[in-house]
Order: C-alpha cells, then sequence, then structure tokens
C-alpha cells in the first residue's frame, strides 16, 4: 500500500510541474508583446516643444479667371503669403533635419507641371504652387501618401517659416465654387511647429468665379473724321463734326466687361481730350471722344482703373457686341492753325 502511494506521487508532481511551465509561457510572451509595443512607439511620435502663430487660414474670397486666360498661366491677383515664426525650447534637433509643410494623405494631387498639384479628387481647372522666401519655386515630394513641401533648415531654437501660395489655370474649363486643402507644418519623426498636428494647420481657402470674356471683334480701326473750317470752332471749347462708330467686341455669352479708354500717344492723359499724334500739321485743336453723348474720361497711367468706365450691353448669346461711340473735333486754344488732326487711343477690358 505505501509503495503504491509512493509511487502515484511523481506523476502528480510531473502534472503540477507542466502546468506551471504553461503558464510561465505564457507570462512571457504577453510581457514579450508590451516590450516590442512600447519599442514601436518613439518612430511615429512627434514631441511638443515648439510653438507658433497657428493653426490659421489664409484665404482668397474671390479668385475671377477668365475664359481667355492661357492654360498654365498664373492667375493675376491670386497668391497669398505667409510668414510664420517658430519657437523652439529643450530640444535638439538631429543633424541634417528640416521643417516639411505636408499635405494630408490623398487631399492633392500632381498635375503635368512638376510644380503644380490641385485638389483631390476631381479636377476644378484649378492649380497652386508655392514658393519659398526667396521667391523659389519649391518642389514636392510624396510624403505619407500626400506631398512635402521642404520648408527650410530646422536650428534648434526655431525659424520662420516663409512662402507664397499662388494659383495657376490649369484647364480650359475652371469650375466656380470655394475650395479648401490643409497644411501642416512639422520636422518629421520630432516635432510640429505648434505642439501638435491639428495645431500645426495652414489651410489654403479660395473661392474661384468663371467670367466669360470679349475680344476685340478687329485688331484695330479708322474712323475718319470729316474736314471742317476754321470757323466751325470759332471759340474755345467749341465743337464740330460728331462722328459715331462702333467698338466690335466678340463676347462669350453673359459676359459683361468694362471697357477703359486711353490716349495713345500721351498716357499720362487723364483728361478728356485726345492729345494729337506729333505727324499732326494743325494746332490748337484736340478729338474728343463720346459714349452716351458724354464726354469720355481718359485713364491716365499714373491712375490705373481711371476714367470713364463704359459698360456695353450684356447678352446671354455668344456673339458680337457693338459699344457705339462718337467722335469730335474740339478747340482747346486760343488760337488754331489748319491742317491734319490724328490721335490715337487705345481701349482695356476689365471684369468683375
Amino acid at each position: 500500500m505505501s509503495r503504491a502511494v509512493a509511487e502515484h506521487r511523481p506523476a502528480f508532481d510531473n502534472f503540477s510541474t507542466v502546468a506551471m511551465m504553461k503558464t510561465c509561457r505564457s507570462v512571457v510572451t504577453s510581457l514579450l508583446s508590451l516590450v516590442l509595443l512600447a519599442y514601436a512607439l518613439p518612430s511615429f511620435a512627434i514631441y511638443n516643444d515648439c510653438t507658433a502663430p497657428l493653426p490659421l487660414t489664409l484665404s482668397l474670397p474671390s479668385v475671377h479667371v477668365l475664359s481667355n486666360l492661357a492654360v498654365g498661366a498664373t492667375i493675376p491677383g491670386a497668391s497669398v503669403g505667409f510668414n510664420i515664426p517658430v519657437t523652439c525650447t529643450n530640444y535638439t534637433f538631429t543633424a541634417g533635419s528640416r521643417w516639411l509643410m505636408s499635405t494630408s494623405a490623398g487631399s492633392a494631387n500632381a498635375t503635368a507641371s512638376p510644380d503644380v498639384f490641385t485638389l483631390a479628387p476631381g479636377n476644378t481647372g484649378i492649380g497652386f504652387r508655392v514658393r519659398g522666401g526667396s521667391d523659389a519655386v519649391l518642389t514636392a515630394q510624396p510624403y505619407g501618401g500626400g506631398w512635402g513641401f521642404d520648408m527650410g533648415p530646422a536650428p534648434n531654437t526655431g525659424t520662420t517659416l516663409v512662402g507664397t501660395f499662388e494659383l495657376v489655370k490649369i484647364a480650359a474649363t475652371v469650375q466656380s465654387g470655394a475650395y479648401s486643402i490643409p497644411f501642416e507644418f512639422h520636422v518629421p519623426s520630432q516635432e510640429y511647429a505648434n505642439q501638435s498636428g491639428p495645431g500645426s494647420r495652414m489651410t489654403l481657402s479660395y473661392s474661384v468665379a468663371a467670367i466669360p470674356t470679349c475680344t476685340a471683334a478687329v485688331p484695330s480701326m479708322q474712323v475718319r473724321l470729316p474736314t471742317v473750317s476754321r470757323a466751325s470752332l470759332n471759340s474755345l471749347n467749341a465743337t464740330s463734326a460728331r462722328t459715331g462708330f462702333n467698338l466690335g467686341l466678340s463676347c462669350e455669352a453673359n459676359a459683361a466687361p468694362t471697357v477703359t479708354m486711353s490716349d495713345g500717344s500721351n498716357p499720362a492723359n487723364g483728361t478728356d481730350r485726345l492729345s494729337l499724334t506729333a505727324d499732326s500739321t494743325s494746332s490748337g485743336i484736340a478729338l474728343q471722344l463720346l459714349w452716351a453723348k458724354q464726354p469720355v474720361v481718359f485713364s491716365s497711367s499714373g491712375s490705373p482703373g481711371s476714367g470713364t468706365a463704359i459698360k456695353p450691353a450684356s447678352s446671354a448669346v455668344a456673339g458680337q457686341v457693338n459699344v457705339p461711340l462718337e467722335v469730335q473735333y474740339i478747340r482747346n486754344s486760343a488760337s488754331i492753325s489748319p491742317g491734319t488732326a490724328n490721335a490715337i487711343a487705345t481701349f482695356t477690358l476689365s471684369y468683375q
């Protein structure tokens, strides 16, 4: 009996030993997983030792894109700059570190031009280009499913992130609407510009309106006034030989241009009297343009946008639009002498 008991006890001890060993393997496995997880985290962590006046929004609230603007051209007036001071404390960047301005994954697409990007998804007909502080165009490299723009070295004490966005027409058809794209400033795997990803965000926001346009129906035209006698201009400011003509424009549907006139012989002229050309032989007179029976004031080169704003009638159908004008002689001196009286006027089309 006692022998039977003695032989049974080793079997019990072996079972207990096996169970304990299995339990230990489970504990070791769990601890090993925790150690691996803790080791992986620092490669994704970005610290919060830097501050900057972020987040912010750069706005271009009213971008007018003329239909006749060439594809690939920068849109006039559609640029906005940024100048962001970044201060960093208690952190030493690794050698060669650089600040990056990155887009989020899938928010921007490359275009046929290597320095121009557009919003994703879809094609709005508008792209953006980024220039650095020296006005040099910044190219981008793929980064995290998006794009990263190199903003320069990362000194330990901080820096100033400087640049400019400019919008570019990238397709013949432009989609009107409001658009935005976010960017984040950071030194990869080290620091955000302002403590966190959302806190380091800058958003480019712009509203686009596609503008139908007009062009001159003919590149140049001549208007001939009749010959008049000196007696018809017998006093200062007397006028004679009023002659009508049409300024022809070829317009897209719903185009609404504003026409301003300039003195071709004297661009600084901001009066309502057109200067005679140097080859004219008469003196003491000028020519005067009229619109709606009123003298046209010329736009002076010293004051762009000045002068009479001539508003042609808009049409819902594409075609030729005629601007009815008149021209006449006007005496502008106490003494006059006969001869030829030639003058040149140019016109500018603008849109709002």
